[in-house]
Order: structure tokens, then sequence, then C-alpha cells
């Protein structure tokens, strides 16, 4: 659900994950494997991506309840 949420907003955008991981100064592959879930974005990076790729409230809480009902 994240993955595809931050890659679709970032195609909206026309944000790279090479820009993102710039921001959040991390390398790209370290991002990567964020983005796919492999590894978690801390509470700082996802509150950079959510300013950063207007993320709304919405959005932010179906990310979380998808994931909580997943389990």
């Amino acid at each position: 659900m994240l993955a595809k949420l931050l890659r679709n907003k970032r195609f909206d955008q026309k944000i790279t994950q090479e820009q993102l991981a710039k921001m959040l100064n991390m390398s790209v592959t370290a991002y990567r494997n964020k983005e796919l879930e492999k590894n978690q974005f801390t509470l700082n990076e996802f509150k950079k991506i959510i300013a950063t790729l207007n993320i709304t409230k919405e959005e932010v809480e179906e990310i979380f309840f998808a994931q909580q009902f997943a389990k």
C-alpha cells in the first residue's frame, strides 16, 4: 500500500527516487528499499515525505489502517 501511494505521488509530481533520497540524506538504494517496504521510514523521514509529496491526512490514515488490518 505504501509503495504504491509513494510511487504514484512521486510520478504525479515528477519527483524521482534520487531526489527524495537526497532530500532525506540517504542513498538511492536505501530509499528504494524503504519505498518498497523492505525497510521502514523513520518518523522524521515520513514527515518530510508527507510534506514534500503533499500526502493528505486521509491518505496517511489509509496507509496505517490498511497495514494494521492486513496483519
